[in-house]
C-alpha cells in the first residue's frame, strides 16, 4: 500500500550509479514512473560521469512513494535509446530504515540475492542452489552445475536473528528465461557427497 511507510523521516534518498561507457556528447538518463523519474515522458534525471566511466545521480523521494519503476536511457543527439529488457523495480519494503539507499547497475544486467536461513550442524555441510535460468544451473542443462552458496554475517530479517545462505548473481536482462523461472535449494555435505533437498 502507498502510504504504509511507518519511518520517522518525511523523505529519503536513493543513489543511483551505472557503469556505461559513451561516446562523446551521449548522456545517461533515469526514466521511471514517478514525477522525480519523469514519469516516462521528461528527462529531469540526468547523471554525472564520474572516473571509470560511473555515472551517477542521487534522488529524493516523498516517503510514500513505496515502489516505482525505472530504466536508464541513453541520450544521443536528443534522442533517448532505452536500455532493452523489463523494466527495473525498486521497492521501498527492502529498505524500511534506510534514509539513504545505494543502488548500482550494470547496462542491460540486473542482480538478484537469494538466501535462506537454514542452521546446520556440520561444518560440512555447504546450501547451493539450482533453478532454470543459465546463472543458477539451468536445470543442468547446457552443462549447468548447481551453484554454491556462502553463509553471510549474523543479521536480523523477517523475524530471524542468524546466519543465512546468500549468493547474489548476474542475469542479462535480455534473456526472456531470466524472468520466469523456478529455483530449488539443496543441501550438500562435502565429507559424505550427500545430497538433501
Amino acid at each position: 500500500m502507498i502510504n504504509e511507510y511507518t519511518g520517522n523521516s518525511s523523505s529519503y534518498t536513493v543513489s543511483f550509479s551505472i557503469k556505461y561507457e559513451t561516446k562523446f556528447g551521449q548522456n545517461v538518463y533515469l526514466m521511471g514512473s514517478t514525477p522525480e523519474l519523469g514519469s516516462w515522458k521528461n528527462k529531469v534525471a540526468k547523471l554525472k560521469w564520474s572516473e571509470g566511466h560511473i555515472w551517477r545521480i542521487d534522488i529524493l523521494f516523498p516517503a510514500n512513494v513505496r515502489w516505482f519503476e525505472y530504466k536508464f536511457a541513453i541520450e544521443n543527439n536528443g534522442n533517448l535509446v532505452w536500455e532493452k529488457g523489463h523494466n527495473r523495480l525498486f521497492s521501498r519494503k527492502h529498505f524500511e530504515e534506510d534514509d539513504k539507499i545505494s543502488l548500482s547497475a550494470s547496462w542491460e544486467r540486473f542482480s538478484l540475492t537469494f538466501m535462506i536461513y537454514f542452521p546446520s550442524s556440520s561444518s560440512d555441510d555447504v546450501m547451493q542452489i539450482m533453478g532454470g535460468a543459465r546463472p543458477i544451473g539451468n536445470w543442468y542443462k547446457e552443462g549447468g552445475k548447481p551453484v554454491l552458496m556462502s553463509l553471510g554475517s549474523e543479521k536480523f530479517m523477517y523475524g530471524i536473528r542468524g546466519r543465512f545462505w546468500e549468493l547474489s548473481v548476474e542475469f542479462d536482462a535480455t534473456d526472456n528465461q531470466n524472468f520466469d523461472f523456478e529455483y530449488r535449494y539443496s543441501l550438500f555435505n562435502k565429507s559424505t557427497s550427500t545430497l538433501t533437498f
